[in-house]
């Protein structure tokens, strides 16, 4: 699905460019979609519209911590216990919801929280998607595995035809833990070889959250740093698909 977008998005805005911006595990997404189409034999990503990637507090494999959530998702009690708190947080009252949106996400302003509250908290089927796609991609995220995300960006880094990348990563991060961070900062650090003029960049956020898109001021200032990465590699005006 995420290539079919892509492709419609390259046939009207492909001659401007596109950003593939991917935040959690649409990160993961955006790097498999990126070979994909290079290993269908594109002379470069760019010609199929893509001409930079940026990876935003990305989920591209799973730790200790993480693998035992996985293991619970993927356990017949633990799906069950998902259904479960998902239909109670859908039959909470209006104002609860609110609170717990706000709380957790940090979310201020009303339109915000209604837009929360209109997916998580008006179906249960979202969280319980979520619970379905770790029994799913969890086993393709497996640290030291051919297909976790360092993987296949390692792979794209040694082809002269991938785009330069950003990766942004907040210091506390569940999903994205700093650890993450300084290997990601290394792979970046080391370049593509004394071949390559692609220069690639990294982005410490600080306190941000994993769910910074939730959080508009948050979102703002990761706008800006993508905004300043498409000045330093000479991008302009693109048009910007997120995963």
């Amino acid at each position: 699905r995420l290539g079919a977008a892509v492709e419609r998005l390259a046939a009207r805005h492909g001659k401007e460019g596109l950003v593939l911006v991917g935040q959690s595990i649409g990160a993961w997404c955006v790097l498999r979609h990126i070979r994909e189409v290079l290993r269908g034999g594109s002379d470069n990503a760019g010609g199929k519209g893509i001409v930079a990637v940026v990876l935003a507090t990305p989920f591209l494999e799973y730790d200790e911590g993480q693998a035992m959530l996985g293991r619970l998702c993927c356990s017949w009690w633990g799906h069950s216990l998902a259904g479960l708190v998902a239909n109670f947080l859908v039959a909470l009252p209006r104002f609860v919801q609110a609170f717990c949106a706000v709380d957790y996400g940090g979310i201020v302003r009303e339109e915000d929280v209604e837009a929360v509250l209109q997916t998580f908290g008006r179906f249960p089927h979202h969280l319980e998607s979520m619970v379905a796609m770790a029994k799913s991609e969890f086993e393709l995220l497996v640290p030291n595995s051919s297909t976790n995300g360092f993987a296949v960006l390692q792979e794209l880094l040694q082809d002269s035809r991938f785009p330069p990348v950003l990766a942004l990563y907040a210091r506390v991060d569940m999903w994205a833990p700093w650890k993450h961070a300084e290997r990601m900062r290394g792979m970046l650090s080391r370049g593509r070889g004394a071949r390559s003029s692609v220069k690639d960049y990294f982005v410490d956020l600080g306190d941000m959250k994993h769910s910074f898109c939730l959080v508009p001021d948050q979102s703002r200032q990761v706008a800006k740093h993508v905004v300043t990465f498409l000045d330093c590699v000479q991008i302009r005006t693109p048009a910007a698909a997120a995963a």
